[in-house]
């Protein structure tokens, strides 16, 4: 494989743009909260794993894990992504899939957003061609 993968990683971002684009749409919306963490984290996982795929990562983990990608990344020669918006996320993966407690707040639902906003730009800038 190339040294590196833009094409690869441009669809990647495609799927991270997506989930990021429900999550801030479904923000507006009392009682999604849930929905809303689960967007953003997919989106940042989709945004790590497009990296990952831009640094030409042959086997691209299927894990929701964000720290555990982007230790992937830096052990790749890339640069880490913001550790704390991964961390944040991460807990986000599954338990939204699943009734019960805890419940987010409209609180942690903007948080989300924001990290998620942070991964995507990270990611969209490493991950960018120059001419």
């Amino acid at each position: 494989m190339s040294e590196h993968d833009p094409e690869s990683a441009a669809e990647w971002l495609r799927y991270a743009s997506t989930d990021l684009r429900a999550a801030q749409a479904l923000r507006v919306l009392a009682g999604q909260e849930w929905t809303v963490c689960f967007h953003a984290q997919q989106a940042a996982e989709k945004a790590l794993k497009g990296y990952l795929a831009y640094l030409a990562v042959d086997d691209i983990p299927r894990t929701h894990d964000l720290g555990v990608l982007a230790e992937l990344a830096v052990q790749h020669g890339g640069v880490a992504p913001p550790a704390d918006a991964a961390r944040l996320l991460s807990a986000y993966a599954v338990g939204p899939r699943y009734p019960g407690p805890p419940s987010p707040t409209a609180e942690d639902a903007s948080e989300a957003i924001a990290s998620a906003e942070r991964v995507y730009s990270f990611a969209e800038k490493q991950t960018a061609v120059e001419d």
